[in-house]
């Protein structure tokens, strides 16, 4: 009772007792990632760490694929700072599972952060985080690491998006840019080219919802911030 009593007055807790019953498996290493994963993403990460270490900046991956450059190769998280982190700590299949569990733990920060933005109570907040990391996308995807990298910012850029028309801030406006930028580089371009098709449809909704005399002039300070936000997304990439 008092665990109980104790897990309550700490509701953090929760999605993160969430996230380790979802993932045991993974974090006991009873289980490790595979397909995709196991053969196409971790000899990446392996060889770029092994790089690293021997005081290389590994450029060009001449080991797959008869060659390829891996900073022009959007399936490979080159300019994510998280993906240089973990290569430098070494290049062992344990360290690129971790960078994946760091990612989920992102997901469901992210998505309590929506969830708080969209206005639902603590412990609705709290089921969403979890049933985010815990669901059927990200359990299946496992074996695709790179969508699972992506799907972890994508709560993130819809945070800051809807932060920034809501209360339009520089502030707001840095941190999109900043989950733009980690969104668009980190490892598959599907959801960076699907992204301004989604972006648009809000728009487009918001406007509907939102019509009136002044709608356009009410939105010139957020229409401005965003555009600051792609300015600094792409200057990072």
């Amino acid at each position: 009772m008092s665990v109980l009593k104790f897990i309550n007055k700490n509701k953090w807790l929760i999605p993160l007792i969430g996230f380790l019953l979802a993932y045991f498996p993974l974090i006991s290493s009873v289980m490790s990632i595979k397909n995709d994963s196991c053969v196409l993403s971790y000899p990446i990460f392996y060889f770029f760490s092994s790089q690293l270490h021997n005081g290389i900046i590994p450029f060009w991956h001449y080991n797959m694929h008869l060659g390829f450059s891996l900073y022009a190769d959007p399936g490979t998280a080159f300019f994510n700072p998280f993906f240089w982190l973990f290569a430098l700590v070494g290049n062992s299949i344990s360290v690129y599972v971790w960078y994946i569990l760091l990612h989920v733990l992102f997901a469901a920060y992210g998505t309590y952060l929506l969830a708080k933005q969209l206005g639902f109570e603590h412990r609705t907040r709290t089921i969403l985080s979890v049933a985010y990391i815990a669901g059927g996308y990200f359990v299946a995807h496992l074996q695709h690491s790179n969508a699972i990298i992506e799907s972890a910012y994508l709560p993130f850029v819809i945070n800051y998006l809807y932060a920034l028309f809501k209360t339009p801030t520089f502030k707001n406006s840095i941190f999109l840019g900043l989950f733009f930028y980690l969104f668009t580089v980190s490892g598959y371009p599907g959801f960076a080219i699907g992204m301004p098709y989604f972006i648009a449809m809000l728009g487009i909704g918001y406007l509907i919802t939102n019509y009136g005399k002044n709608i356009f002039r009410k939105n010139i300070k957020p229409a401005l911030l965003f555009v600051v936000s792609i300015v600094i997304a792409v200057l990072l990439c």
